[in-house]
C-alpha cells in the first residue's frame, strides 16, 4: 500500500518499481553473497542480475535516466534507491505490452477472457 499520493500514472508506476525492487535487491546481494562462498575465484563468478517487465513507457524513461526534471523533482527521494542497480546493469528495465503484463491478474479488474488467458499463463511458470 502506498502511503503518499501520486500525481500521475506515470508516478505511480514509478513508485510501484521502487517499491517492489525494495525487496528484490537484497536478494540481488544474498544470490551474489552466496556465489562467493561456493564459487570462490573470481575467474568464473556470474554475473547477477533482474529483469523487471514495466508497461508504462514514462516510468521506463524515469527510472533509466537519471535526470530530476521539473515535473518529477517531487517524487520522494526514497524512490530513487534503485538507481545505481540500473546504472550498474544489474537490474534491466524492459518494456511489455499492457496486455501481457501478468502482475495485472492481481491489482486490476479485467473481462473474464483476458483474466483467463493471464492465469494460465502465470500456470505456465510453475
Amino acid at each position: 500500500m502506498q502511503t503518499e499520493i501520486a500525481l500521475s500514472t506515470t508516478e505511480l508506476e514509478f513508485i510501484a518499481l521502487s517499491e517492489g525492487l525494495w525487496s528484490t535487491i537484497p536478494l540481488i546481494g544474498l544470490v551474489a553473497k552466496f556465489c562467493e562462498k561456493v564459487v570462490p575465484t573470481q575467474l568464473c563468478m556470474p554475473k547477477i542480475y533482474c529483469r523487471v517487465f514495466e508497461d508504462n513507457n514514462g516510468a521506463i524513461k524515469l527510472a533509466k535516466c537519471q535526470k530530476y526534471r521539473s515535473c518529477t523533482k517531487h517524487i520522494n527521494i526514497k524512490y530513487w534507491h534503485f538507481m545505481e542497480y540500473v546504472l550498474r546493469y544489474n537490474i534491466e528495465i524492459l518494456p511489455i505490452d499492457t496486455k501481457d503484463q501478468l502482475a495485472d491478474i492481481f491489482t486490476k479488474r479485467m473481462p473474464q477472457k483476458t483474466f483467463e488467458r493471464l492465469r494460465d499463463k502465470v500456470q505456465e511458470i510453475d
